[in-house]
């Protein structure tokens, strides 16, 4: 994510970013300098000598126009290619955490990592860093052109600028702070808007006003965040501005000393002054572009935040022929587990039951890897699996987490090869090509379940941990469901409220966690 691998990933297109900043930049200095000439020759002026003259202008303008189109389709092209290849290597760095990683983060987190974190890093630090080249790229030139007008005169003014390079120290660390907080403050209202919409159910005339209340109390958080960020953003552009007038008043008074004492003619200072107005312009993005980059290190370091440091060796599906938990003892925040010992055996059933807040599902949690597990208590074929991403070994469902695509595409997701298996096609197979909306809003809760069920049959893995993704249909189909689920020869371990001897019976064995 730094800018030295940013440069020689897309250096081609950087380059030709400088290259035709060079060329606009040489051309408009044409224009100062021809404005010396004619001020020069204006009292022997031929019209022959006025016609090159203003061909030579307006030539100059035109190229100018042209190769700075060019430099923005250049930047145009730059975030393209960053914004294609830099979200894509996030988001597979994301899809790649070990489930208890990513369980660490809210959903809103990751959104803001993937849009707004990448387009602040590109904005305020890789696109920050360019224009700094340009703007040194735009100095070196104009420099050149007024040490040929007069050395003492552009000395001075290149003086005047270094001194207006103290601002960023000013506000650099400030501006930092600030950004910091926004970014925070913005993921934290996107999972407030999540958690708030996700509430939907309970809509109605009589909860509108208190979550009406709710929100205003997140959406006044949020913008008084955002309007000391932008405060900031304007002291900054106000203290960037003054350097214009630093550079203007030193550039006048000096010049006009000079003129008097006879060391500058008048149409030197005149070209000088024009040519103020174009080195103080990169100097004021100068300091702008050293105050964003200075600022923006934070944002780099909150995209490493939630990414490990430490890889985890994935046991060959070969090596599974139990899976067992020893003397588990629990505790996640208030909630205290305490659930004895279980052994998973290679190919058998297994029905997991108990009541509510007895701790079924953060048991096949800790099981799946979706929780970090504590040392010494999960064992795989008798080796400790406590810091062991094991997720080429089991598939855990909770629901149907549905993508939009059809059905069968939603299915095939868990094989590796992309098909589906017959087992898993009967599952689905009387709306196997059906489109499926986001979140899985066209979908009755009897197609969820059989969506989860296929996608559990479908998938290679040996062990199957399925957490009541029954809970939403009736007894009858229930049955009926489990019936096919049963047919698989992988290990599996379920979760349900169903107790009833009959739909006991169908399993192995039954565990049954005792209130916590």
């Amino acid at each position: 994510m730094n800018f030295r691998h940013c440069f020689w990933q897309y250096r081609r297109v950087i380059l030709s970013v400088l290259f035709f900043t060079g060329l606009s930049v040489a051309c408009i200095s044409i224009v100062p300098y021809m404005t010396k000439v004619v001020l020069d020759s204006y009292a022997r002026l031929s019209l022959k000598q006025a016609a090159v003259y203003s061909a030579v202008y307006i030539i100059a303008v035109i190229l100018f126009l042209l190769t700075e189109y060019a430099k923005k389709i250049s930047f145009n092209k730059l975030q393209q290619v960053y914004g294609l290849d830099v979200r894509m290597r996030l988001f597979q760095t994301i899809v790649r955490l070990p489930h208890y990683v990513f369980n660490q983060q809210k959903t809103g987190r990751y959104i803001n990592a993937l849009t707004n974190d990448l387009e602040n890093i590109y904005v305020n630090y890789i696109l920050c860093y360019v224009q700094l080249a340009v703007s040194i790229v735009s100095l070196l030139i104009y420099s050149a052109y007024m040490v040929y007008l007069n050395r003492i005169l552009s000395l001075v003014l290149l003086l005047a600028c270094s001194l207006a390079l103290l601002i960023p120290q000013l506000l650099g660390d400030k501006l930092s702070v600030e950004r910091r907080e926004f970014s925070q403050a913005e993921a934290y209202f996107l999972d407030a808007l999540n958690d708030l919409l996700a509430a939907n159910e309970i809509f109605d005339s009589n909860s509108q006003p208190k979550f009406e209340k709710i929100f205003a109390a997140y959406n006044f958080s949020f913008e008084k965040t955002q309007r000391s960020l932008v405060d900031c953003l304007a002291l900054s552009n106000i203290f960037s501005a003054s350097s214009l007038y630093l550079i203007n008043i030193v550039t006048f008074a000096l010049g006009l000393f000079l003129v008097a004492s006879g060391q500058l003619v008048l149409s030197s200072l005149i070209a000088m002054l024009a040519f103020v107005d174009l080195v103080a312009i990169p100097t004021r993005d100068v300091i702008y572009q050293i105050i964003n980059i200075r600022s923006a290190g934070h944002l780099i370091n909150r995209l490493a935040e939630f990414f490990p440091t430490e890889t985890y060796a994935l046991p060959e599906k070969s090596d599974f022929k139990n899976l067992e938990v020893r003397d588990l003892d629990y505790q996640i925040g208030n909630f205290h587990l305490s659930a004895g010992n279980l052994s998973i055996e290679r190919g058998k059933k297994y029905l997991l039951i108990g009541d509510n807040a007895s701790g079924k599902s953060t048991l096949l949690r800790l099981l799946a890897g979706e929780l970090l597990r504590p040392k010494n208590m999960f064992f795989l074929d008798g080796r400790d699996i406590a810091r062991t991403d094991i997720s080429n070994l089991v598939y855990y469902s909770a629901a149907s987490k549905v993508f939009k695509a059809t059905v069968r595409d939603n299915v095939a997701i868990s094989a590796a090869d992309g098909s589906v298996s017959s087992l898993a096609e009967q599952a689905v197979g009387d709306f196997v090509d059906m489109q499926v909306d986001f979140r899985g809003r066209n979908l009755s809760q009897g197609q969820q379940a059989k969506i989860a069920l296929a996608r559990a049959l479908n998938s290679p893995k040996e062990i199957l941990l399925l957490d009541e993704i029954f809970a939403n249909v009736d007894s009858v189909r229930e049955l009926e469901l489990t019936k096919l689920l049963l047919q698989t020869e992988r290990t599996l371990v379920l979760i349900s409220h169903n107790r009833t001897n009959e739909y006991q019976k169908m399993f192995d064995h039954v565990y049954c966690l005792p209130q916590q």
